[in-house]
């Protein structure tokens, strides 16, 4: 046991006293008074807490109720969101306010859910396929109308935010990711056109109008756009640009007709004059006469020249014929040797006839003359080895055919086609080769006047024409002519008619070309003498 010594100096003597004594009776009076404060101390903060404890939770009793009032509000509905307190303390002050702001943010949730029902109803029943894209380009809306324009649903737009620009065509595409919002002068959206694709693989066309949405702080919200289904209205433009275009052919196509026309009448005329004088020169010429090679010479190029203007008479539907019931397949079979010969011995002719052809009415010389026009056309198109096919056929056509193949006229037809394995043509040509004098052939091959004869020709009977060219591939040239229903031709059996013995008759030449009418005029004198000659010029 541990002890305490204590030391003493005494003033009377010099002595030193000492007391031993143990350590825990020296301290057991401070220890006891330690003890005795510490439990007061505790004493003193314990009740210190109770009544801190009691008063504080008196203090905030409304407060606490108020707090679990607002945590079970979302179970409320009605007026229980209300929190009902009848003190006239802070927390009720805190609450009446709390009320109001509810009461307010109800009236604005019941707002907005109508406002959004009623926009949902709009855009469930239109039309157009509605989407809002927000300021961070990620989508926030799409409308019902989605699934009925593109195939997919608002679900699989919501979840694939690149859905809708992987709608548009690779070719508008580009276009689409950098088109601008265009305005007009009061400040509308414009619309916008292009093509997208649906979930089924079809291509539509849609237009497209695009505008900012700003709240009243002029903070923005996003694009607000639609897509209208145009594919309709794409199609009739189309078919009415395609009827344009073939009204403005055909209108093109009969002025460069009357003027063909017109020219090569005036022209013939010029050639008989010019081809009657050099037979009248040849009659009063000697072979060995220095002058009679130059007048054959004269009088063989003015019969070319008359080829050319019989051809531009066949364009302009002027040509004078005399059209009789044919058998294209007996006809065409007569020609087969003449056309192989034409074509050369590289290019085989096939013959494909169709048996029991309905007859036609079109004069021989002008199904000559279209047959040889088209295999020198497509001998042309073939360098070295190649194939011309020849090919006829019966076909009918009615309203509803003809109304998605413009050109074509409802009836009964005998198809004509003529097709080559050659080069082809593209399509700025194609859109050229039944005019006058255009060729694609060099200088001094072609005239420019093959295709434009057998248009002349199947127009002036009352047939058409169509022509597929693919580049490359070759060239199918079909012509459709009228079936002929009428009797067949009857052959003349009159006798021949007596000669007309000379007399003293009196011959009235008739002409509006004062060239031709003084030609004749000598012509008639030559032979006969005997006559009185009247000329009369218009």
């Amino acid at each position: 046991m541990a002890h305490f010594t204590s030391f003493q100096r005494l003033q009377v003597k010099s002595w030193l006293l000492a007391a031993n004594y143990p350590q825990a009776e020296a301290f057991a009076p401070v220890i006891r008074a330690g003890q005795v404060l510490l439990a007061l101390m505790l004493a003193i903060a314990l009740a210190a807490f109770i009544v801190v404890r009691f008063f504080s939770h008196y203090l905030t009793r409304s407060l606490r109720a108020f707090t679990r009032h607002v945590a079970t509000i979302e179970t409320k509905t009605g007026t229980a969101r209300l929190y009902q307190n009848g003190g006239g303390d802070d927390t009720a002050i805190l609450a009446t306010a709390f009320n109001a702001m509810l009461e307010k943010l109800d009236r604005q949730q019941q707002e907005l859910r109508q406002s959004e029902e009623i926009y949902r109803t709009v855009t469930e029943f239109t039309s157009e396929f509605i989407f809002w894209r927000g300021p961070d380009k990620k989508m926030i809306f799409f409308s019902h109308s989605c699934g009925r324009l593109t195939g997919y649903s608002e679900e699989e737009f919501l979840a694939d935010p690149g859905l809708l620009d992987e709608l548009f065509h690779p070719e508008d595409r580009e276009r689409w990711d950098q088109h601008a919002h265009p305005v007009d002068e009061a400040g509308r959206a414009l619309p916008l056109e292009f093509r997208i694709i649906t979930k089924a693989g079809q291509v539509c066309w849609v237009s497209h109008i695009c505008t900012e949405i700003h709240d009243e702080s002029g903070r923005f919200l996003g694009l607000r756009g639609d897509l209208v289904d145009v594919s309709e209205r794409k199609l009739a433009e189309a078919e009415q640009a395609k009827l344009e275009a073939q009204l403005q052919q055909a209108r093109k196509m009969e002025s460069v007709g009357q003027l063909a026309g017109g020219v090569a009448h005036d022209f013939n005329n010029m050639l008989g004059v010019i081809m009657g004088h050099t037979e009248l020169a040849l009659l009063q010429c000697k072979p060995d006469h220095p002058l009679h090679a130059h007048l054959l010479e004269i009088g063989q190029a003015a019969e070319r020249s008359a080829d050319l203007t019989r051809q531009l008479l066949a364009f302009a539907r002027k040509q004078t014929v005399a059209p009789r019931e044919l058998d294209l397949n007996a006809t065409v079979a007569g020609m087969l040797t003449m056309l192989q010969r034409l074509i050369g011995e590289d290019i085989s002719l096939v013959w494909r006839p169709r048996e029991e052809l309905w007859p036609v009415k079109m004069d021989p010389s002008q199904l000559d003359q279209l047959l040889a026009n088209l295999c020198v056309n497509g001998r042309d198109a073939i360098a070295g080895v190649g194939t011309i096919t020849i090919d006829t056929a019966c076909r009918v056509f009615d309203e509803a055919y003809c109304a998605n193949h413009p050109g074509f006229t409802p009836g009964e037809y005998v198809r004509l086609a003529i097709s080559d394995n050659g080069c082809g043509m593209d399509k700025e040509t194609q859109a050229h080769i039944f005019e006058p004098f255009f060729t694609t052939k060099g200088v001094g091959i072609g005239t420019g006047l093959g295709l434009a004869t057998v248009y002349g020709a199947v127009k002036q009977n009352n047939g058409f024409i169509n022509v597929y060219i693919e580049p490359g591939q070759g060239t199918t040239v079909t012509i459709y002519l009228p079936r002929h229903v009428g009797i067949g031709a009857q052959i003349q059996t009159t006798a021949p008619a007596e000669p007309v013995m000379g007399g003293e008759e009196t011959i009235l030449l008739v002409e509006d070309e004062p060239a031709i009418l003084h030609m004749a005029a000598i012509m008639l004198d030559g032979v006969v003498k005997s006559r009185q000659l009247l000329r009369c010029c218009r």
